[in-house]
């Protein structure tokens, strides 16, 4: 389902977080419509362009290590394809595993890599400081921070 987020500039990240969570458990009864249902009803085909999936199957991988009939499954890995333009795959296991598919015809490789990297930095930042309000959690590189600021604020040259 589409989710849509209120935020609040002042509010702390794990505020947040509490609330977001607190919302969706609300709606969990609301979750049962299927994507062309919520077309049908919303009158759109083209509601999102970008997906995010929580990868939680059931999976006891403790069963692949004991051999039934001599058999033994080995270096078991997934490969999805997207047909949105971003896809975004959290895979949870000892350490998150954060995936993101996208279409080549609407991203280059170096700009979806980009995004990753922004998510990636933001989830850091705000892991490390849940406290920070919301507005301040920072995803933009040095570099990047430093070109908007340039382009846009009239800075001068980067410091070295």
């Amino acid at each position: 389902m589409p989710v849509r987020v209120r935020l609040r500039e002042d509010e702390p990240v794990a505020g947040l977080l509490k609330r977001l969570q607190e919302e969706q458990a609300a709606l969990v009864d609301h979750h049962h419509l299927g994507l062309s249902e919520v077309q049908r009803q919303a009158g759109s085909r083209d509601l999102f362009d970008t997906t995010m999936v929580f990868e939680s199957y059931p999976l006891d991988a403790s069963t692949w290590e004991s051999p039934a009939e001599g058999l033994k499954l080995v270096g078991v890995a997934g490969t999805d394809a997207t047909h949105y333009p971003l896809a975004l795959s959290v895979i949870p296991g000892a350490r998150l595993t954060l995936r993101l598919g996208y279409r080549t015809d609407a991203f280059a490789p170096a700009e979806a890599e980009l995004y990753l990297a922004r998510l990636d930095r933001l989830l850091q930042n705000m892991a490390a400081q849940p406290d920070l309000p919301t507005a301040t959690v920072d995803f933009l590189s040095p570099e990047e921070r430093y070109r908007l600021l340039a382009e846009f604020g009239g800075y001068g040259a980067m410091p070295a």
